[in-house]
């Protein structure tokens, strides 16, 4: 392991839309207690996601010019999307920060809602990987679209989960033959998939469908379950974020049957990894990134459309075949633990800083600030 002579001083440049995501969240975290580094995280919240516009313009200029007369320096910047691109690259330019690096989320350019801004989003994103020393891209369909573009070094990086906050959810499962609950999490959108299972619903009576989550589409599914009189499916709304492990418990099969219009292709589901680490084997779609290594890694299958779903819920309710794919999901969940992808992220940082010949910059601020400037 590189060692520096003394504490990283990382500076994590925030761009979404409200507070801190799970990533942001464990990442400021990791580095703060794990990595002691003096770690500084600024949000950048910006009124929405399209690009250009007067007011993002404006709002980056101001908050660019508030970032500069800071006066501090850092050993690395992150940004994690292409509205941070110009606080950043200041930063960059007047020698505040040593190494600038992007944390590649999503291909936000599918976001955009008019062609000017899709147009707009993919060329600063395009910027923003052209300027920066290192890349962390969520997925492998991004790491090859980013890989397309720059020659400079890109880590896979996907989401993850605090791993020990399922063990001993997992420990109130009690085994059993009778393997028939289906479980959905997150947006309850159409194109999420997750009206999806409920024509076999009417068929199997065996069956049961708990879906946990919120969205545009809820009402329309508490309509379809109600005047079809689907008594075998729950709608239980949104979970705290605490209580995650113990809901996912509930259920023996989680569902990610994601459309291709809902930019799944370019993610990393965090609904799958928090799925695996409670023990639930998954079935997807062929084109969500994760398909393959579920399949590699037996704890998951396929099914893109009615038939294949049927099929491979059927395979599942065979005890022999679900408890081997439930050991194996726990098991390969702990690849996504948060301590264990960061300990990527931050050795990477180290090669990169020791092979530049970069020393540590001054050693302020101290500890975890949350500010908007």
């Amino acid at each position: 392991m590189l060692e520096l002579i003394s504490p990283l001083n990382i500076l994590l440049l925030n761009t979404q839309l409200g507070p801190l995501s799970q990533r942001e969240f464990a990442r400021a975290s990791f580095y703060r207690d794990k990595a002691n580094c003096e770690t500084q995280t600024i949000l950048l919240n910006y009124a929405s996601t399209e690009w250009p516009g007067i007011f993002q313009l404006l709002s980056a200029s101001r908050r660019t010019c508030e970032l500069l007369r800071r006066r501090t320096r850092w050993d690395i910047c992150l940004v994690d999307s292409h509205f941070g691109a110009l606080p950043a690259l200041a930063l960059r330019i007047t020698g505040r920060t040593r190494v600038l690096a992007y944390d590649d989320i999503d291909f936000r350019a599918s976001f955009a809602r008019s062609r000017i801004g899709r147009i707009a989003t993919r060329w600063l994103e395009r910027f923003i990987v052209s300027q920066a020393d290192i890349i962390s891209s969520v997925s492998r369909v991004l790491l090859e679209v980013r890989r397309s573009q720059t020659r400079k070094p890109i880590i896979l990086l996907p989401n993850g989960i605090d791993y020990s906050s399922y063990e001993a959810s997992r420990t109130l499962r009690t085994p059993s033959s009778q393997i028939r609950t289906l479980i959905y999490f997150g947006y309850v959108a159409r194109n999420r998939g997750v009206f999806d299972p409920l024509s076999l619903l009417r068929d199997d009576d065996s069956l049961r469908y708990v879906v946990f989550g919120t969205g545009p589409d809820i009402k329309e599914l508490t309509q379809i379950i109600a005047r079809e009189n689907l008594s075998k499916v729950q709608v239980l709304g949104l979970v705290p974020q605490s209580r995650i492990p113990e809901a996912l418990c509930q259920g023996d099969i989680a569902l990610a049957l994601y459309h291709r219009d809902s930019h799944a292709p370019w993610a990393s589901p965090l609904k799958i990894i928090e799925a695996l680490a409670a023990g639930l084997p998954v079935i997807t779609r062929s084109y969500v990134p994760m398909a393959d290594e579920l399949v590699e890694h037996r704890c998951g299958l396929i099914a893109d459309n009615i038939n294949e779903l049927a099929s491979a819920i059927s395979r599942l309710r065979d005890p022999g075949v679900y408890f081997k794919a439930s050991k194996a999901a726990v098991s390969y969940a702990k690849n996504f633990d948060w301590n264990r992808i960061f300990g990527v992220e931050f050795e990477r940082w180290k090669s990169l800083l020791h092979g530049n010949g970069v020393e540590s910059a001054t050693k302020k601020p101290t500890g975890i600030s949350t500010s908007r400037v």
